[in-house]
């Protein structure tokens, strides 16, 4: 029996992580891409001494391997039998949350269709389906992201971690930051103490552009220009190490962010961009 339906049980995180460390584990050993922090699932979160991964089928015949598989077909045969869309696998991850992981937005909206509730979540983890779309790093070698993330989206999901806020800096997509940033309670109810403090320093690193999408959130809420990441970095610092560092310092540029302020190593965002030979960066903050 590959399939059970467990009680759901209520679990609350205090403050977002980037990205669910199952997923991390996943990454690295079923998609054999190499990702250093799914180090950290292994000596944080579990003793295995062969580690093995929850979203993987455990059946060939089994629904789990039709949504691996992208079997939709299969998958509706098995839903008009009865196969509940809320459904567990074993180790008690939704099947929408299955169709998410496996990057098959077929299943995804099939299971939608069916009616699967967008904000299930596993019987002993916090995260939602919209957690488990790939790492920002990632995202541009897997083409169904952003369908995944509008389906999910549209259909009222929320999510726990950074992780898909990153997926939508990397596509710019100014649509879907408006709609998860509204839905109640609004993604700042509680700023100062909201869990998404870094917002603008996560825009920093993977976004594509982003002005309006800066825009938006510094309207919103114009403290996060003085956040720093612990390692004392502004979001000028961070710019400098996207793949569009001038595009996003210069986009940066236009806030008051302070462009002399100093990280723990004493080291300022203009000397990172003289180190690293960004001439049109340097220029930008000479400039200022």
């Amino acid at each position: 029996m590959e399939i059970i339906k467990l009680p759901r049980k209520q679990r609350a995180q205090e403050r977002p992580r980037i990205w669910p460390p199952e997923l991390l584990h996943h990454i690295e050993h079923c998609l054999g891409l190499p990702e250093k922090a799914a180090h950290q699932y292994r000596i944080g979160f579990c003793d295995l001494e062969e580690p093995t991964c929850i979203f993987e089928p455990t059946h060939p015949g089994g629904v789990v391997n039709q949504i691996k598989n992208g079997d939709v077909q299969g998958l509706k045969r098995r839903l008009d039998e009865g196969l509940d869309a809320d459904g567990y696998n074993l180790a008690g991850i939704p099947l929408l949350s299955l169709a998410v992981v496996h990057m098959q937005p077929g299943c995804v909206e099939l299971l939608l269709t069916y009616c699967a509730f967008p904000k299930t979540r596993g019987y002993w983890l916090v995260a939602e389906p919209l957690d488990y779309v790939m790492p920002a790093p990632l995202s541009d070698s897997f083409g169904h992201q952003d369908a995944i993330i509008r389906m999910l989206i549209n259909a009222g999901s929320s999510f726990c971690y950074f992780n898909v806020l990153d997926s939508i800096f990397l596509s710019d997509s100014l649509d879907l930051l408006r709609k998860v940033v509204q839905q109640p309670p609004g993604l700042f109810a509680k700023w100062p103490n909201s869990g998404y403090e870094m917002i603008l320093l996560r825009v920093a690193r993977y976004g594509k552009g982003c002005v309006e999408i800066a825009d938006l959130i510094v309207s919103m809420v114009p403290e996060v220009l003085e956040v720093k990441t612990k390692l004392g970095d502004t979001a000028l610092h961070v710019a400098l190490f996207n793949s569009e560092a001038e595009s996003m310092l210069k986009n940066l540029l236009r806030f008051r962010i302070d462009l002399l302020a100093l990280n723990t190593t004493n080291v300022s965002a203009l000397a990172i961009a003289v180190r690293k030979g960004l001439v049109g960066a340097v220029e930008a903050m000479l400039s200022r």
